[in-house]
């Protein structure tokens, strides 16, 4: 964010530096010709679902049908999602999948966390799926979601995001076949003893008629 700000201050145009909100903002208002060729109809909806990703290990992925029609801001939607106060206070991650995916996880902004330190410090609200998946530490609840602006067009490009698109992050799609649901011991060296039982969390239901699974969850 310090780079941002040291950026923003060699604009051709003044911007409000908010230290905060973590944002920034315009001095101006657009010029008409602006706003007028990106009028848009506001009566029309516009859903995308999306997954919640609780950072509580007991709870299972959540999927949600967030709005994000044309007289809304997207990232507002997903702030509300989160109980942040307004996108300011949310992050996102890097694209998460292919390197032409759109999908990122979407949490609360660092330095923005409304909880006590202490519970902070010790992992209490550490968020195991997304951060296994962001590849960074993650606090508090997160949003898994398909949606934003391509440089190539001036349209939000969204796609709804279902908990299958959750599990093919998680492993290559043969591991997500029952079949080879014992291959998760290969992986038991690798991943942290949180974020193997939120895994086993979510997709226990799956799998529970076969002894294998039983084994790696006792």
């Amino acid at each position: 964010m310090s780079i941002i700000r040291d950026a923003a201050t060699r604009l051709s145009e003044p911007v409000l530096i908010s230290n905060e909100f973590m944002s920034l903002k315009r001095t101006s208002p657009y010029p008409p010709e602006v706003l007028e060729s990106i009028e848009v109809d506001f009566d029309q909806k516009t859903y995308v679902k999306v997954l919640r990703m609780p950072y509580f290990v007991e709870k299972v992925v959540e999927p949600l049908t967030l709005d994000v029609s044309a007289n809304t801001y997207y990232m507002d939607a997903i702030a509300r999602e989160l109980g942040a106060a307004d996108a300011s206070m949310v992050s996102l991650s890097r694209c998460i999948g292919k390197s032409s995916s759109e999908t990122r996880l979407y949490s609360h902004a660092p330095n923005s966390y409304k909880w006590d330190k202490e519970n902070f410090k010790d992992g209490s609200y550490l968020n195991a799926r997304a951060s296994y998946l962001s590849g960074q530490d993650v606090y508090g609840d997160a949003i898994l979601a398909t949606i934003g602006y391509l440089w190539k067009s001036c349209d939000l490009f969204l796609e709804d995001v279902s908990p299958r698109t959750y599990y093919r992050f998680l492993f290559p799609m043969q591991l997500v076949s029952p079949k080879y649901i014992g291959h998760l011991v290969r992986y038991q060296c690798k991943i942290s003893v949180p974020i193997l039982s939120a895994i086993l969390t979510d997709i226990g239901p799956m799998y529970q008629r076969f002894s294998r699974y039983r084994y790696l969850s006792s």
